[in-house]
C-alpha cells in the first residue's frame, strides 16, 4: 500500500522538524507528505516550502484561514495514495508505522495502530520479521464506543485492546481514501475542539471492514493546549455546534435511534462542559442562565437529559465525578445552583 501523510501546519516552527523527519526514513517512493500551513504567524511556512523544495514526495500549500479541520480537509483533496493517515505537527511518527503499513494486505477500510505519549518508552513497534497479528474489529461497536467509550470499554478491549484515544484519534489510524471520498467524509469545519470524533463517527458508521495491527502509529506530545482542550475558551460555540452537528449527522446516516442512548450520554457530556466553563466565565449570571436555559429547551437536548444516566458519564481519566452532579442539577432544571462556586 501507499500513504499520504496529511500534517496540518500551524505555527509550528518549534516542531516541524522533528516530525517530518521522524516520517522521511520510512516512506517509499509512493508516499507522499502533504504539509498543508494554516494561518502560521511564524516561520512554519518557510520551512514547509524548504521540504517541498527537496524532496519530490512533499507537497506543501498555504491557506488564509486558521484551523485544523480545514487543513485536514484540504490534505485530503490533494491526496494521491490509496491511504491517508494524519498527523499533527507536534507529534512524531514511530520508526515501524511505515514499515508495518507497507507490509499489510488488506480488504479493510480503516486499520487501527496505537499510541503512546513521548516519554513514556518505545510501546510497540515491529521488526522487519515480525508477523503482523490482525484483528477484525467490528465496526459497529467502535460507532456506540466513539459517543460512549465508558460504556463499551470493556466490550472494546477484549475484542481489539484499544483505548478510547485510539478509537476517537485521527491519528491513529490508516484510513482508505476511497472511503472518504465516496461518503464525503470530512472534518466539521466549523469544530477546533472534539473535530476526531465527529470525523471517528462518520468513518465507524460507512465502513464495512475494520481491522486492528498491533503497531505504534505514533507518539502523542503532552503541551499546554492539548492539557486544557477538556475546559477552554472555544467550548461553549464549539459544543454547542458539535451537538447540532451529531443529532443531524445521526439522522442523516438513519442511525440516531440505533445509537440513541449514546448520543444522549454523549450530548450531555458536552453540555456539561459548556455548563463548567459558564460557572468561571467572565459574563453577566443572567446571560449566563438564559444561555443554559435556551440549550436545556431544545427538543434534542430534552431527550438527551432524559435518556442520559449517571454511570457512562465519564468519559476517561481526564474527565472527573463533578459530571455527575452538574447532570443532576440539570435533569431537574436547577441551572442557577449550576453556577454557584462552593467554597
Amino acid at each position: 500500500m501507499n500513504v499520504s501523510i496529511i500534517i496540518p501546519v500551524h505555527n509550528s516552527e518549534k516542531y516541524l522538524e522533528e516530525c517530518v523527519n521522524s516520517v522521511l526514513p520510512g516512506m517509499n517512493e509512493d508516499d507522499e507528505i502533504i504539509l498543508v500551513e494554516n494561518g502560521s504567524s511564524d516561520s512554519s511556512w518557510d520551512m514547509c516550502q524548504n521540504y517541498s523544495s527537496q524532496y519530490p514526495n512533499i507537497k506543501a500549500v498555504s491557506l488564509d484561514a486558521a484551523g485544523v479541520s480545514i487543513a485536514r480537509n484540504k490534505g485530503i483533496a490533494l491526496a494521491e495514495c490509496e491511504w491517508i493517515h494524519f498527523l499533527d505537527s507536534d507529534d512524531v511518527m514511530d520508526p515501524g508505522f511505515l514499515p508495518v503499513a507497507h507490509r499489510i494486505e488488506t480488504d479493510a477500510d480503516i486499520v487501527l495502530f496505537q499510541y503512546r505519549f513521548l516519554g513514556e518508552g518505545d510501546g510497540v513497534s515491529l521488526g522487519e520479521d515480525d508477523p503482523l497479528e490482525v484483528r477484525n474489529v467490528d465496526p459497529d461497536l467502535l460507532k456506540h464506543a466513539v459517543l460512549q467509550y465508558a460504556k463499551y470499554q470493556n466490550a472494546v478491549r477484549e475484542e481489539a485492546g484499544l483505548d478510547n484515544v485510539t478509537i476517537w484519534s485521527a491519528c491513529a489510524k490508516l484510513i482508505r481514501r476511497e472511503l472518504v471520498k465516496k461518503n464525503r467524509i470530512h472534518f466539521p469545519e466549523k469544530l477546533c475542539l472534539s473535530e476526531d470524533t465527529a470525523f471517528s463517527l462518520q468513518l465507524y458508521c460507512c465502513a464495512e471492514k475494520v481491522e486492528r495491527v498491533e503497531q505504534n502509529a505514533f507518539f502523542y506530545r503532552r503541551t499546554e493546549s492539548s492539557a486544557s482542550r477538556i475546559i477552554h475558551p472555544k467550548t461553549l460555540v464549539n459544543n454547542q455546534y458539535l451537538r447540532k452537528w451529531v443529532v443531524y449527522y445521526t439522522r442523516k446516516k438513519g442511525c440516531y435511534e440505533e445509537l440513541s442512548r449514546e448520543i444522549s450520554g454523549f450530548l450531555c457530556r458536552k453540555f456539561v462542559e459548556e455548563c463548567l466553563f459558564l460557572r468561571g466565565a467572565d459574563m453577566p449570571c443572567e446571560e449566563k442562565l438564559q444561555y443554559i436555559k435556551e440549550n436545556a429547551s431544545a427538543p434534542f437536548m430534552k431527550r438527551a437529559l432524559r435518556e442520559a444516566g449517571y454511570r457512562y458519564l465519564i468519559a476517561g481519566k481526564r474527565n472527573t465525578l463533578r459530571y455527575v452532579p452538574f447532570l443532576w442539577l440539570l435533569k431537574r432544571k436547577l441551572y442557577r445552583m449550576i453556577l454557584v462556586k462552593q467554597s
